[in-house]
């Protein structure tokens, strides 16, 4: 077991390991999920428990917790460097929480304090190819509403306008969401497993282009 101090000025939210020795997946934790569940970045699997993760140990702080996966913590000799990214809540930049979908046009409103210039939602609850990490972004959806057509997916190498076992996304097959002034309204009906199906739990991340608090004058 190790702790690895993270640097950060409170417990982060969201983090993410690499073993850059090896071939091993990319585990994630997330506020959104317990302190003995993971996700894979790479796949659109549904969370999984292991104790061996994070040590049954939430960050704090000032550190990350590691059990004795060799995923996110081996210690064998030539597959010991890993690296680790972690992000905390910074209020008028960035956000990072959880919502329960209603499988409803006129979906969750998710408050972030800030418009999102760039978003990333993943299903946590369903592991089916309709799982993946959907990503959206103003910069690609200049206008609401958001994603759609544009969404990219965190694990798949297909083209944006593409969704499940890479098959285009067709005039009823609605991923919409909207980014507002103060966050995030999920717009996708027909119960969309992507962002949007009932009482699946999904967690989300949310950056702004920029912090409220230190804009520039112009």
């Amino acid at each position: 077991n190790a702790t690895v101090p993270h640097g950060l000025t409170k417990a982060p939210e969201f983090v993410v390991i690499k073993n850059l020795d090896k071939s091993a997946f990319w585990p994630v934790w997330h506020v959104g999920i317990g302190q003995d569940d993971y996700l894979r970045l790479d796949t659109y699997d549904a969370t999984s428990q292991y104790s061996g993760a994070w040590n049954s140990t939430i960050p704090n702080n000032s550190v990350v917790s590691l059990g004795v996966s060799n995923i996110l913590n081996e210690g064998t000799s030539g597959q010991n460097q890993h690296i680790m990214y972690c992000w905390h809540s910074v209020p008028g930049y960035s956000a990072f929480g959880s919502y329960n979908g209603n499988g409803s046009t006129d979906g969750p409103f998710i408050y972030t304090g800030f418009r999102p210039a760039w978003v990333m939602i993943k299903n946590t609850t369903d592991g089916s190819i309709y799982s993946s990490w959907m990503i959206v972004d103003s910069t690609r959806s200049v206008s609401n509403t958001s994603g759609g057509g544009n969404c990219l997916w965190a694990n798949q190498s297909f083209a944006e306008g593409r969704r499940g076992a890479d098959v285009a996304i067709g005039s009823n097959d609605y991923l919409d969401i909207d980014l507002v002034s103060n966050g995030i309204k999920i717009r996708s009906g027909g119960s969309n497993t992507e962002n949007n199906d009932p009482n699946k739990v999904y967690i989300y991340m949310a950056f702004a282009s920029q912090s409220i608090n230190f804009n520039s004058a112009r």
